[in-house]
């Protein structure tokens, strides 16, 4: 995938890349009451970049979606697949922008931009199947995969872009 992407939810992640900082102690209890130690070790093995962000998407689908622990499992662990090759985020900017304009990418930021790919096969191998391992794989792809309904799918999908 080549395109550049929503402006707004690529600033808004650049800068709280920026910002930094851990998940709030009140977040790491949530997320404690989510998911069993397997998990738990395979979520805190993100960056802290993505630790926040997996949370604030899946804070938002839950008060849109109450009661569907198998999509706070999906928005938790949608990132997943860049745990492989960690870069900053200056990188993952750049990484980004080079690809939307189909120029060469290192090793390194090309193993970022697949991290869609590598976090399924990441969830997969973890056990996890269903919409966890679909949105993991197509959390950039506008059409839901087969067997997700599309109103499920939009609210992951703005929940990524918001958060």
């Amino acid at each position: 995938m080549n395109r550049l992407g929503a402006p707004g939810h690529l600033a808004r992640r650049f800068l709280q890349s920026v910002r930094g900082g851990w998940p709030t102690p009140d977040d790491q209890t949530w997320v404690a009451t989510l998911l069993d130690a397997d998990e738990s070790e395979l979520f805190w093995s993100q960056s802290a970049i993505d630790a926040c962000h997996g949370i604030a998407v899946a804070r938002y689908v839950g008060e849109t979606l109450p009661a569907r622990p198998d999509l706070l499992r999906a928005a938790l662990f949608h990132d997943i697949g860049k745990t492989v090759n960690p870069i900053g985020p200056i990188r993952r900017s750049i990484a980004t922008v080079l690809a939307a304009l189909g120029l060469p990418l290192s090793r390194r930021m090309a193993t970022y931009r697949q991290h869609a790919e590598r976090g399924a096969e990441i969830l997969s191998d973890h056990g996890h199947t269903g919409i966890t391992v679909d949105f993991a794989r197509h959390h950039k792809s506008a059409e839901p995969p087969a067997g997700v309904e599309p109103s499920v799918w939009d609210v992951l999908r703005r929940a990524d872009h918001l958060a």
